[in-house]
């Protein structure tokens, strides 16, 4: 993350924040789900991230998995423990499902994409639900830069394939 200007490093030895890496095919769901409930009995998270859990669906099937995210997802509800699930999708539209078929276990579903109009990448993110809460759908450029993460003005269908934000119409989410 120090790329990006972040240092994570000081969260860590202060046990702030913890990593976990685990590959997918070490254990069957059944093991991770039971090493995630030891590490959140020993740690004690606030909050805990699933990063990605697409890697899930080429250790099982989807029906396996989506059952074994319904009783993590239940579990940190019942913990009172925030979730950050992450997705990733090659293809195709973001609005038809993930991989995992878990979309409507999730609360709020946050899309970024890659997009090039006019043959320039950017990075595009909006809400696509929000359960409880009101939200917008708009689309908005997310800027990672030196200054940090910030985002752009809406991309509206004028803007979507024609216009990128300056820098004038940057908003800072630091």
């Amino acid at each position: 993350m120090r790329s990006v200007g972040l240092n994570l490093e000081r969260f860590v030895r202060k046990r702030l924040l913890h990593f976990h890496a685990m590959r997918p095919t070490s254990t069957g769901l059944e093991g991770h789900l039971a090493a995630i409930h030891k590490m959140i009995a020993k740690l004690r998270p606030k909050v805990v991230v699933i990063d990605p859990i697409t890697n899930l669906v080429s250790a099982s099937g989807t029906y396996d998995i989506k059952s074994m995210l319904m009783r993590l997802v239940d579990f940190l509800k019942v913990e009172q423990i925030t979730s950050m699930f992450t997705n990733l999708t090659f293809a195709g539209d973001p609005h038809e499902g993930t991989g995992a078929g878990v979309s409507s276990l999730m609360d709020s579903w946050i899309v970024l994409r890659d997009s090039k109009p006019n043959g320039r990448p950017r990075r595009e993110l909006y809400v696509l639900k929000s359960r409880g809460m009101a939200h917008s759908r708009e689309p908005r450029e997310l800027i990672v830069s030196e200054r940090g993460i910030e985002l752009g003005k809406v991309l509206t269908d004028h803007t979507l394939g024609t216009t990128v934000a300056g820098p004038s119409a940057v908003k800072s989410v630091k």
